[in-house]
């Protein structure tokens, strides 16, 4: 989940490159796209920046917050045949 006005999520997007390489990547605005938004964060608050990994149409894992070094770290952990 992202959004335009977030700037830690404007910093993520050099993280998506690397992301995609493991699976499909989608982006959802919260404000564009609020009920998709709705549907990604489970009926949770929205924090952003989110990044959600599903398998099978399930959540496995989700990244929530600000701290770019803790998505390279959560990125480098998924195996390489994708989530």
């Amino acid at each position: 989940l992202t959004a335009e006005w977030c700037v830690p999520c404007q910093r993520m997007k050099r993280h998506v490159p690397s992301l995609s390489k493991l699976g499909a990547f989608v982006a959802v605005d919260i404000d564009r796209d609020r009920k998709l938004a709705n549907l990604v964060a489970g009926g949770e608050e929205f924090t952003i920046p989110r990044v959600v990994v599903f398998r099978h149409g399930q959540p496995t894992a989700t990244y929530l917050g600000r701290d770019l070094d803790a998505l390279a770290d959560y990125s480098a952990s998924i195996p390489r045949g994708g989530p």
